[in-house]
């Protein structure tokens, strides 16, 4: 059985007419069962079950009219399937916006990475309360809104003020909650609950944003790979400059899919240019060990041998990861044009110390 949703109460004329409605996947209209009292929903019984993982397609073969007279077109359609509750990391925290602009809300985007419909009725936003439990958090979709794999899902209460403030291409893609949790405007945590199971968390800090920004209001904290761990700051970076600081529903401007396995160091790209225009505004240095236990120091030097930056120091390292470069040396000032050298020192249990040097170049766009 599905339910089919109108935006505005309809006149019923038509509605209960099975040819009204066609179906992909040859699938077939049974018996429509009734019509709501507020005239904005049809229930229809299907003659076959919906399949898990198809997407079908309900186009409408008539034109329709609401009860004010405007006009539903005849071949307007709307994709469904069988929606299903989300397990750990279906669904993602993609990007938060959470020290707006002046007179802006905050948003959550997330992004569903399988290849299962999820059904956002199930999920919550959340976060810590100040005694440090976890407050049960807000339904997203209390009626429920079906999110296709690889889509993106805006959260906020006031997506007409998101819309107004950035560059949205896709509106469909925001939902409207009535209500939302306080997140801080220097630090907090995002949490998604299925139920009280966390779907997905991420600890965020206004120190994670680029550092050469005048300001951080307004200025969202974008995933750079859907692939790499939530809580890994060097898996976020600032919005662009040149998308208006925030990408709410659709591809982030620090997206990288560069995520190919390695052996033990590399960096990428070669050329990069710090400037948050989000095109190789950091460079990566990635790594793959095949066991874990390894432990490692990443300095950053220029060509004439002075150390300019301290990267990481002595960071226990999961088996695979990433660490990234924002051209930034110490007292937080931007490295000028040139060849930079990472020395990176390794080491196991075993304690033998490894070295390697990777290069890299900063560059500038001349206008």
């Amino acid at each position: 059985k599905i339910a089919i949703h109108f935006s505005e109460p309809m006149l019923t004329d038509k509605l209960m007419n099975k040819n009204t409605y066609l179906f992909s996947h040859a699938l077939q209209i049974d018996t429509i069962t009734s019509i709501a009292n507020d005239w904005r929903t049809v229930y229809v019984s299907l003659s076959d079950s919906l399949v898990p993982e198809i997407i079908y397609t309900l186009t409408v073969t008539d034109t329709l009219f609401d009860c004010v007279g405007n006009v539903v077109s005849s071949q307007s359609f709307v994709s469904f399937g069988y929606a299903m509750p989300p397990m750990g990391n279906d669904v993602i925290i993609n990007e938060v916006l959470f020290n707006p602009k002046e007179g802006g809300v905050d948003f959550v985007e997330i992004y569903n990475r399988s290849d299962r419909i999820i059904d956002l009725r199930f999920l919550r936003l959340s976060t810590y309360k100040n005694d440090g439990s976890m407050d049960t958090g807000k339904i997203v979709s209390p009626s429920g809104t079906q999110l296709f794999p690889q889509q993106y899902m805006v959260l906020t209460t006031q997506p007409d003020i998101v819309q107004e403030h950035y560059y949205c291409p896709h509106p469909e893609n925001f939902i409207s909650m009535t209500s939302f949790p306080s997140y801080f405007n220097t630090q907090g945590t995002v949490i998604l609950l299925r139920d009280l199971e966390i779907i997905d968390l991420f600890m965020y800090h206004e120190s994670m944003h680029y550092p050469l920004l005048k300001s951080t209001e307004g200025v969202s904290l974008e995933r750079i790979n859907f692939e790499r761990k939530t809580q890994d700051n060097f898996n976020w970076h600032s919005a662009a400059s040149t998308v208006g600081y925030a990408t709410p529903g659709y591809k982030n401007s620090s997206y990288s899919d560069n995520i190919k396995e390695i052996s033990y160091f590399e960096v990428y790209p070669e050329l990069f240019s710090p400037d948050n225009d989000g095109y190789n505004d950091n460079v990566n240095i990635a790594y793959s060990f095949p066991q874990p236990g390894y432990r490692a120091s990443i300095y950053v030097y220029n060509v004439t041998g002075k150390r300019l930056q301290t990267l990481v120091n002595n960071q226990l390292l999961d088996t695979e990861g990433y660490f990234v470069w924002d051209g930034i040396i110490e007292g937080n000032v931007k490295a000028t044009v040139g060849t930079y050298i990472f020395l990176i020192e390794y080491w196991n249990l075993d304690g033998k110390v490894e070295r390697v040097k990777k290069t890299c170049t900063l560059a500038i766009k001349f206008k």
